[in-house]
């Protein structure tokens, strides 16, 4: 008899508990909270308590990095100082780079040729005059300067070398000629002009040409000379002309 009614004490218990919506665990009895939703009411305590320990071991890493910055601030100012500092200096030194290469393309020598022809003069001779010039904007230093005639080297400090090239060219020795010779390290200045070549060539008189078109062939013996010079700046950039 005893034990009914204590089964029916702990019925009356629970009911009363549940009315007034108060959770507790007590003993061996549970009892949900009123206005507990579904989901909560299925949660187990061990996911409850992996919730906890995870949220503990979050606030224990954010608690450390907080105290490591605290105590190295002054660590960590000094290396993002100098991070800022060698970045300007990295910025300035290509700034110094880009400007020094913008001024040696904008001062460099630049050489080119060109032909002078007369091809009637009033003595009848055409006189044909082959140009080096420097269109830049400093010196050029000459290191090395070549003439050839149909491919081969001419000795042009050699007068004879000279006149088996204008023979070989022009198919005599013009009365007046002239091939330049140039030795290396020459400084050929801004808008300087060299005579490479220069030759005069008997000319038939106008009224006995077979047409117009004939003079053009009395400086064809030019077509075959080249010329190949390789040069450098003052700031000791090299290039090399052929022409």
């Amino acid at each position: 008899m005893s034990d009914g009614k204590a089964d029916r004490r702990i019925v009356t218990t629970a009911e009363a508990v549940e009315k007034t919506g108060v959770v507790h665990r007590l003993g061996r009895y549970i009892v949900r909270e009123a206005n507990a939703t579904p989901a909560a009411a299925s949660s187990s305590p061990t996911s409850s308590a992996r919730d906890l320990v995870t949220r503990s071991r979050r606030n224990a890493h954010i608690q450390d990095f907080t105290n490591f910055v605290r105590q190295n601030a002054t660590i960590l100012i000094s290396l993002t100082s100098l991070l800022i500092s060698l970045c300007a200096v990295t910025f300035t030194a290509y700034q110094v780079f880009a400007t020094r290469k913008h001024n040696r393309l904008q001062v460099r020598p630049h050489l080119t040729t060109f032909a002078e022809r007369n091809p009637i003069a009033e003595n009848n001779q055409t006189k044909i005059t082959w140009r080096l010039v420097n269109h830049g904007l400093e010196p050029a230093v000459i290191d090395s300067y070549s003439l050839f005639v149909d491919n081969e080297v001419i000795n042009t400090n050699v007068p004879s070398a000279c006149l088996r090239a204008l023979n070989k060219a022009f198919g005599t020795v013009p009365a007046n000629s002239h091939l330049l010779y140039l030795g290396n390290d020459y400084l050929m200045g801004k808008d300087e002009s060299l005579n490479v070549l220069i030759a005069e060539l008997p000319t038939p008189p106008l009224d006995k040409l077979g047409s117009l078109d004939d003079i053009n062939e009395f400086d064809a013996g030019l077509k075959r000379f080249k010329l190949s010079v390789a040069y450098r700046s003052l700031y000791g950039d090299k290039f090399l002309f052929k022409g």
